[in-house]
This record gives C-alpha cells, sequence and structure tokens, in this order.
C-alpha cells in the first residue's frame, strides 16, 4: 500500500498541474524558504505558449513584423544584440517577405530556446499574495534595471481563488 501512494500522487500531477501541460521534474526543489518552493518542471505544450504569444503581437495578422519578432523573442528571455538578431530574422524570414509567419516563429522558438527538447521552466509558489505582487510589481516596474539573461521571466500566474487553492497545496509540493 505504502508503494501505491507516491505512484499516485505522481499520476494525479502529471495529469492535473496546469492541465497536463508541465510536468515536475524529478528531485528536491530548488529552493525552498518560509515563503515559498521553486520546482522545475517540463513544459510539455510549449508550442501552445508560443502561438498565443504570436498572436498577442500579430493581432489578426497572418504574420508579425521584425519589430514584433524581437519584442516576442525578448519577452521569451532571449537578449539579443542587433546583428545577432538580423541574422536570425533573415533566416527565418524564408519567403524573405519581411515578416514571420506562425508556423516559422513557433519553430524558431521551438529550436533556439528548446534546442528541440521539452522546454525547461521553474515554478515559484509563494504562500503570501501581498510578497507575490510585490515581486511583480519589482519584475513590471524594475523591467530596465532587471536583466533578462540572470532573471526568470514571469509568462502566467495564479490570483484570486485559484492563488488560494495553491497555497493550500504548497506544502505538499515542497515534499519529495
Amino acid at each position: 500500500m505504502n508503494q501505491a501512494v507516491p505512484r499516485i500522487k505522481e499520476a494525479l500531477q502529471s495529469r492535473l498541474l496546469f492541465l497536463g501541460k508541465y510536468a515536475l521534474a524529478p528531485g528536491p526543489p530548488i529552493h525552498k524558504s518560509a515563503t515559498c518552493v521553486v520546482r522545475k518542471a517540463f513544459d510539455e505544450k510549449a508550442e501552445v505558449e508560443y502561438k498565443e504569444l504570436f498572436e498577442e503581437y500579430s493581432g489578426s495578422a497572418a504574420s508579425i513584423t521584425r519589430k514584433a519578432f524581437k519584442e516576442t523573442a525578448m519577452k521569451l528571455g532571449m537578449t539579443l544584440t542587433d546583428e545577432y538578431f538580423d541574422e536570425k530574422f533573415a533566416s527565418w524570414d524564408v519567403d524573405k517577405s519581411g515578416a514571420i509567419t506562425c508556423e516559422e516563429f513557433i519553430k524558431f522558438c521551438a529550436l533556439e530556446l528548446d534546442k528541440g527538447q521539452k522546454r525547461e521552466v521553474v515554478f515559484k509558489f509563494m504562500k503570501n499574495e501581498d510578497q507575490f505582487k510585490r515581486e511583480l510589481e519589482a519584475r513590471d516596474n524594475g523591467g530596465d534595471k532587471l536583466d533578462p539573461r540572470f532573471i526568470v521571466g514571469v509568462t502566467k500566474h495564479f490570483e484570486g481563488d485559484d492563488f488560494n487553492a495553491a497555497v493550500a497545496s504548497i506544502e505538499e509540493l515542497a515534499e519529495y
């Protein structure tokens, strides 16, 4: 019976953690303190996020411009020099139209960010909502001072009832 509990927990996590989008990596937390737990995970469906980001910057258009391409890459945490950006844009603008299609953008992200592997992400589970909001504010307002090469970006987060439900289970996530 004792062997069944870890298997059940693993099965539930693999199916329920953010609707199967993420799988927690095996091993202990990366960081654990009185106020938060940081766990490594793998994004099982990164292409969905890449498509959503593309749609955010393209609106209803079928492609994104050079400027939007660079902004999306930066939002994903890439730091590109102008020379490197120009090189990447030229290589992914297959038809030389001056724009990148959604399909090209998703392939770019998969190769450049994920290196053909599952995308590695981290989760920071915080116990106190006020600390969470303070951290978000620091990231939003301190954006010019925070170097994306050294700061993990924030993509999606939960507040309100979703936040409170996550807090209730933070101790279980910290256990290993």
